[in-house]
């Protein structure tokens, strides 16, 4: 093998652990802080419309929300959205501190809406804590 294949070969296999890794991380829902998870499809025209959305909360939100992209067009993001009960997109799902369902919107909203469901679960999360403490 030349060397050059060689350091294709390495590359493609850190490559696939660095993917395996991020689905592993990014995708862990559990006991933490509150979390969106936004599935769509890049096929889907709401979606599109959504995204800017969310991003734009992402960025508002920093460090307060973890929100987590998931699309339904790969393989792993659809069994993530079987797992949820997702039957159409867009769907975000809204989950607390546990990793338990708060809230679900489902189809597109506008903005106001998301960041006020996003409010709304934020508010809980500190009413929990502040009563756990």
């Amino acid at each position: 093998m030349t060397r050059r294949r060689a350091y294709l070969v390495v590359a493609l296999v850190l490559a696939v652990a660095a993917v395996a890794y991020l689905a592993t991380t990014l995708w862990h829902v559990g006991p933490g802080g509150p979390t969106l998870l936004y599935f769509y499809s890049d096929l889907c025209a709401f979606c599109r419309e959504t995204t800017p959305i969310i991003d734009d909360l992402r960025s508002e939100y920093g460090a307060r929300l973890d929100v987590i992209y998931i699309s339904i067009d790969e393989s792993e993001g659809r069994s993530r959205a079987d797992e949820y009960g997702v039957f159409g997109t867009p769907t975000i799902f809204l989950l607390n501190g546990e990793g338990e369902q708060v809230n679900v919107l489902r189809g597109s909203f506008p903005a106001a809406v998301i960041e006020s469901a996003i409010e709304d679960l934020l508010a809980l999360e500190t009413t929990r804590r502040s009563g756990s403490q």
